[in-house]
């Protein structure tokens, strides 16, 4: 008799589109990229004075290629959870949104 497992699918936003997720991922890169690097090194010359236009600039960079990345990057439907051997028949999401379903094994 076959098993089921769960597993999760998960479709990116198409290509051309940005959806809130990435809005929200891009910010996250682009503050935590460039606030690591400008703090350390901060840190290492003695004291804890930071350059915020500094900042400021590198996270407006990295939000403007995250998102140029996302809006070039074509769809795609991603599963995790499955073992291998196993059967899955996947309805992709709408984009930008996750289901779960069942492996057969």
């Amino acid at each position: 008799m076959p098993t089921t497992t769960p597993v999760t699918v998960t479709q990116t936003s198409k290509q051309g589109a940005v959806n809130l997720t990435d809005l929200k991922n891009s910010f996250i890169a682009a503050v935590v990229a460039p606030l690591i690097p400008i703090v350390t090194e901060s840190l290492q010359a003695g004291s804890f004075t930071i350059n915020w236009k500094s900042i400021g600039i590198a996270a407006g960079l990295g939000f403007i290629a995250w998102i140029t990345k996302n809006f070039i990057q074509p769809a795609q439907t991603v599963i995790t959870g499955t073992t291998e051997g196993g059967t899955i028949t996947v309805t992709p999401p709408p984009s930008g949104t996750t289901t779960t379903t069942t492996q057969v094994k």
